[in-house]
């Protein structure tokens, strides 16, 4: 039997974002290879690094804020895809995914297949001809390396590439198509973790929830929410009304906030003395109130199901720590205390993202298409306990696990053990009554028979034969038809990513400057890429 091998465990670099506080991963792209400090992203399958257009010129430092590492020895500006000898272009694309949070952003890559390496434990792991989008978006500060396994497709490839998660399998440095994310908590000194392959059995409390992944884009991992409850605020314990049937969430560590109803918004911006900035978008904390939280300490608690036909549901808490975090530039002029939660116009908007995720641990098994979370655990001097998930093609799975086929074939297997059954009584009993019936023919004949009298008696006296009543025999019972529960996987379907078409052209557009002066916090875009007319990816 082949060795399985070990889970790849990639350890975070440091610290990042100018929407909060954010674990970071190293991620070297090109040849010679150029660094850059990354988020995850539980179900995107793309990488995406910033490119120089990113950066306006009146954010100071922009590069390095957006995770771009020195480049042969001075402070890159960007992704330098001229430099790199492994870069082979595919055009510009819409960046796909995520137009139901940002409808009108209009933002787009430059996509081109190049080169990676990652990190871990010491050693560098390469990987070849991986999709890489160069973006200047501002919604998305920090790049990106996805964990999903749903590649874009492009007009001018004539395969889909493979993605990460995939490529690690097949080179033999991660043992299946499955990860283990922590997304990390500043304010613990906890940094993230991503174990490709595998998940940390010691750094969370196991659910007793298994959730089925739907291969959505950022909708591949979905729960369902039945309720929030808030307690420790100044308006004591807080639990704002959610649909009885609860609200269908996402979880995706791409975007930071909370994307919520309205309704629940504004429960949580009145216990909580939030101010809402219509033009960020966002909920700001001043500092009087600011104190007055960090005095109170409200904890969170989102109850969390499988559907809403399931009653098992499964508790995450985070404390407001995990809340209490800043926004930067583009958004506002300085650091300022912001709430992350956003208001989402429909549920299509409903988002838990890596505010969610410092508390809670996410194991993601795309081959066997489910998914658990669990309370992320923070125990000082606690070893890690690193569990393989083995692929399902593996002797271990095949021992562990019926497959579709054997239990397609115990169920044959009963149906046909039931029909024999069935019929080997109905012949019997039909045999049993025929029986009876040739001797109650032979009892009639006797008595017949003996009415005539015995030859040479001159008296008449008939015979008196000993009558044999026939009694019909109770049947057998039927048999009862055994109903067998089977508790099989639900297979759904897949969906698949939409064709785009490849513009052919690389645009670039002159700067621009929208501002929103609301209580001195402004808001400031950059020269960014754009794809006119170019249909999105899904």
């Amino acid at each position: 039997m082949l060795h399985s091998p070990s889970p790849l465990i990639l350890q975070s670099s440091g610290w990042g974002g100018n929407d909060g506080n954010w674990s970071t991963f190293q991620l070297n792209v090109g040849t010679p290879p150029q660094g850059f400090n990354l988020i995850c992203s539980t179900t995107s399958s793309e990488i995406w690094i910033p490119l120089p257009e990113g950066c306006n010129t009146s954010i100071t430092g922009c590069a390095s804020s957006r995770g771009v590492q020195s480049f042969n020895g001075v402070q890159s500006s960007g992704s330098q895809t001229n430099e790199s000898s492994s870069w082979k272009q595919i055009g510009i694309y819409a960046l796909s995914g995520y137009d139901d949070l940002f409808p009108d952003s209009g933002d787009a890559a430059l996509y081109g297949l190049d080169n990676i390496s990652l990190s871990s434990s010491g050693n560098t792991s390469t990987f070849g001809s991986q999709i890489v989008g160069g973006i200047s978006s501002y919604i998305f500060w920090l790049g990106v390396f996805g964990l999903g396994i749903q590649p874009g497709t492009f007009s001018n490839l004539p395969n889909n590439a493979t993605t990460l998660l995939e490529s690690a399998k097949e080179i033999g440095l991660s043992p299946s198509a499955s990860y283990g994310f922590y997304a990390g908590a500043a304010y613990r000194s906890a940094p993230g973790s991503v174990i490709l392959g595998g998940y940390d059995q010691a750094a969370f409390e196991p659910s007793n929830i298994t959730f089925s992944t739907t291969f959505a884009g950022p909708k591949s991992l979905t729960v369902r929410l039945k309720s929030l409850v808030v307690t420790n605020t100044p308006q004591g314990t807080v639990s704002p009304i959610i649909d009885t049937s609860g609200l269908n969430v996402s979880i995706d560590s791409t975007v930071a906030q909370l994307w919520l109803p309205g309704t629940l918004c504004d429960a949580l911006s009145d216990a909580l003395g939030l101010q809402y900035d219509n033009g960020t978008e966002l909920y700001f904390v001043n500092a009087t109130m600011h104190d007055t939280l960090l005095n109170y300490a409200p904890e969170f608690t989102f109850i969390i199901a499988a559907s809403s036909m399931i009653n098992k549901t499964t508790a995450i808490v985070l404390p407001y720590a995990a809340f209490d975090q800043q926004i930067g530039q583009p958004w506002s002029t300085t650091n300022t205390t912001y709430f992350p939660i956003r208001r989402a116009a429909n549920e299509s908007q409903l988002v838990l993202g890596r505010t969610f995720l410092q508390e809670a641990y996410l194991i993601v098994d795309w081959e066997r298409e489910n998914f658990t979370l669990g309370q992320s655990l923070h125990r000082p001097g606690v070893s890690s306990d690193i569990v393989t998930i083995h692929p399902v093609s593996s002797q271990k799975d095949r021992s562990s696990e019926l497959t579709a086929g054997a239990i397609s074939g115990i169920v044959v297997s009963m149906v046909l053990l039931a029909l024999l059954m069935f019929g080997g009584g109905y012949f019997l009993r039909h045999r049993r009554r025929r029986k009876q019936q040739e001797e109650a023919n032979r009892t009639q004949i006797a008595e017949l028979d003996g009415k005539a009298g015995s030859p040479g008696q001159t008296s008449s006296i008939g015979v008196e034969l000993m009558s044999n009543n026939i009694h019909e025999m109770s049947s057998p019972p039927a048999l009862a038809e055994k109903e067998a529960d089977f508790g099989g996987k639900l297979e759904l379907e897949g969906c698949e990513g939409a064709q785009l078409v490849d513009t052919g052209e690389i645009y670039e557009l002159p700067g621009h400057e929208v501002g929103h002066e609301m209580d001195g916090v402004i808001f400031e875009t950059s020269s960014r890429l754009s794809a006119p007319n170019v249909e999105k990816k899904a």
